[in-house]
C-alpha cells in the first residue's frame, strides 16, 4: 500500500499484494465486446473488457495499451 493514496487501499487476506499487472501496451491480435486477446512476446493474453474499451479499441494488428486488474475467484 502506498503511503498517503487511500485509494489503493486494500482489504482481506491479501492486502499487502500489489496487482500482478498493472497495464499491458502490445499487439492487438482479436477484438470482441466483452474480451480482447494481445500478443506480449509469444504469450496470449485474454483480458475481459467492458463494451466501452471495445467500442474504443483500434483496428487489430495495431499497438494497444489496456489497463489490468488481477481478479481472484473460487470457481
Amino acid at each position: 500500500m502506498h503511503p498517503g493514496n487511500d485509494s489503493l487501499a486494500r482489504t482481506g487476506p491479501n492486502a499487502h499484494l500489489p496487482g500482478m499487472i498493472a497495464f499491458v501496451c502490445t499487439r492487438l491480435i482479436e477484438a470482441y465486446p466483452h474480451h480482447a486477446v494481445l500478443d506480449v512476446n509469444g504469450v496470449g493474453y485474454h483480458l475481459c473488457i467492458p463494451l466501452s474499451t471495445y467500442d474504443r479499441l483500434p483496428q487489430t494488428g495495431t499497438e494497444v495499451q489496456l489497463l489490468a486488474h488481477l481478479q481472484v475467484t473460487d470457481h
